[in-house]
């Protein structure tokens, strides 16, 4: 039957979208779906498989499941859809069933609900549960929170930022099951903001998606969209008599210096404000620029404000080192797990500089002292001690040997052991008293590959998260079981974290020593005056 309406504005999908459909609006009431200037750039740069990295509440998930709803009706087609929960995921097939059931609406639709009437007497729908909706035509549409085995030709997958950070098992499951079972020429939507910062699934295909020739896509390689908050009219605040705040001059003139954002007076105001309430949840819930996204702090990060304030003071850059000032290492250990070591340099009264970090898997004690000797070289300057945690004498059952052993046969000799921390929290206290005096160089923000050496974009392996990407995504365990009593959670983030918390910890108990000064309490910090 539909196709006698071939010769219809019918045959135009884009006018199908901007005619045809019904959504909830933002305020819950029932309306004609008519794109707003985000959906429809989207919808002009849209691609087989098309990656959204986006600011909340801009309307793609609905904008997709339109288009999906759109797909299925004048074709015969399966779709699938996939989100956090499996209450957001049968929210989203709702928009598509109720795309489906407004179509011959007279009141929100009185120019076209007379196609909308023959388009459901052609495709009725035949099935209709919370979890799966079929019409007439075998189309039909199906949601769950990983859809594994399926093989759906239009696939929405929803929020894989939070998945992937929350729950990364169930993250892995998705792109190895929903994403693969696709074939060339299918189309794949994945929204989501980000939270996690430079390391799991959601930044490795969001960072792809970036680094691909967008004019040169082929049809399983994904286009990169981004859509900042300030594409959203309702992003505004009448000025009236109301100031920014210094801090927020500052930013803005940071975003139109260094990306050539300039914002309206309005919009500026209403980031201000909604600013003072997020705070730093800024950057996940509305990010200005993809990097902001990628500096947000993930819930329930232990350091994950005091990391923020750094890179918002400008405290993570390059900067060289002090040539009469001594060097120190503090370690976290690790044959068959991971061994991190932090390079430090103490500079009073002003604070710490962090210039170099390093972690690789399962190297034995042995193997470290080689390490130690390239970071000798690269400065042209020697360690004067190295700090490690209360484990390392402890011996290993398989040669009776100590950690701290294995390093003095391997010509590291000047190592100290910094006695256990009753609480581990006491521990985390100590970080978080010195983090603010700290200046990380920008070398300890670079992915490393498993070897520990930097990853480059042209490495073909798998990246690991940085040092101050490790500081930043440290978290509290929240899986079940772990609600009596807060404990961080043991993940790629935590070894560096344990390295650095060998840092606090020695910081604390004054035995980091430059000339006859112990030292513990920095004074205001004034910045690296560091060189060569």
């Amino acid at each position: 039957m539909l196709r006698e309406l071939a010769n219809t504005p019918l045959a135009s999908r884009s006018w199908r979208l901007c005619n045809l459909y019904t959504i909830r609006n933002a305020d819950g009431e029932l309306v004609k779906f008519d794109p707003n200037e985000g959906q429809r750039a989207f919808y002009n740069r849209l691609w087989y498989c098309n990656e959204i990295l986006k600011a909340r509440k801009l309307g793609f998930s609905t904008l997709i499941e339109v288009m999906f709803a759109d797909d299925l009706i004048f074709n015969s087609l399966q779709a699938g859809i996939i989100d956090y929960t499996i209450e957001d995921a049968e929210a989203k097939l709702a928009m598509m069933r109720l795309a489906w059931e407004h179509l011959d609406n007279g009141e929100l639709h009185p120019d076209t609900w007379r196609y909308g009437k023959i388009i459901k007497q052609a495709v009725p729908l035949t099935h209709d549960s919370a979890r799966k909706i079929q019409f007439g035509n075998g189309s039909s549409a199906k949601c769950s929170t990983s859809l594994r085995g399926s093989t759906p030709q239009r696939l929405h997958v929803s929020e894989l930022g939070k998945t992937a950070i929350w729950a990364p098992k169930k993250a892995a499951e998705i792109v190895n099951g929903a994403y693969n079972s696709m074939t060339p020429g299918n189309v794949r939507n994945s929204e989501s903001t980000h939270e996690g910062g430079k390391v799991g699934i959601h930044f490795r295909l969001v960072d792809t998606a970036m680094r691909n020739d967008d004019a040169n896509l082929s049809p399983i390689q994904s286009r990169f969209h981004f859509f900042p908050w300030f594409r959203d009219a309702r992003y505004r605040l009448a000025v009236g008599g109301h100031r920014l705040r210094e801090e927020m001059v500052k930013y803005f003139e940071r975003l139109k210096a260094e990306s050539g954002i300039v914002l309206t007076p309005e919009q500026m105001l209403w980031y201000d404000h909604k600013q003072r309430e997020q705070g730093h949840g800024m950057k996940k819930e509305f990010p200005s620029t993809p990097g902001e996204a990628f500096e947000a702090i993930a819930e329930g990060a232990i350091y994950g404000t005091l990391m923020a304030n750094l890179r918002a003071k400008g405290m993570i850059k390059e900067f060289g080192h002090h040539a009469n000032l001594p060097f120190f290492t503090f370690w976290d250990i690790g044959v068959s797990d991971y061994t991190a070591v932090w390079l430090i340099q103490c500079v009073p009264p002003h604070g710490y500089l962090v210039l170099d970090w390093f972690e690789s898997e399962g190297l034995p004690g042995s193997a470290m002292p080689g390490q130690i000797l390239k970071w000798e070289k690269f400065y042209d300057k020697p360690v004067n001690r190295h700090f490690l945690p209360h484990d390392a004498e402890t011996r290993s059952p398989g040669d009776g040997a100590t950690y701290v052993g294995h390093l003095r046969a391997g010509g590291l000799t000047n190592v100290t052991v910094v006695p256990r921390t009753p609480d581990k929290w006491l521990g985390i206290g100590y970080v978080r008293d010195v983090l603010p005096a700290c200046w990380f160089h920008a070398r300890c923000d670079v992915p490393r590959n498993r070897d520990g050496t930097p990853h480059s974009p042209s490495d073909t392996q798998e990246d690991f998260p940085s040092g101050v990407a490790c500081l930043e995504g440290y978290s509290k365990d929240t899986s079940p079981g772990m609600n009596l009593r807060e404990s961080p959670k043991h993940d790629l983030f935590s070894h560096s974290a344990d390295a650095f918390r060998t840092f606090g910890e020695a910081w604390r108990r004054g035995m980091i020593v430059v000339g006859d000064e112990a030292l513990r309490t920095p004074k205001a910090v004034g910045g690296p005056r560091a060189r060569r």
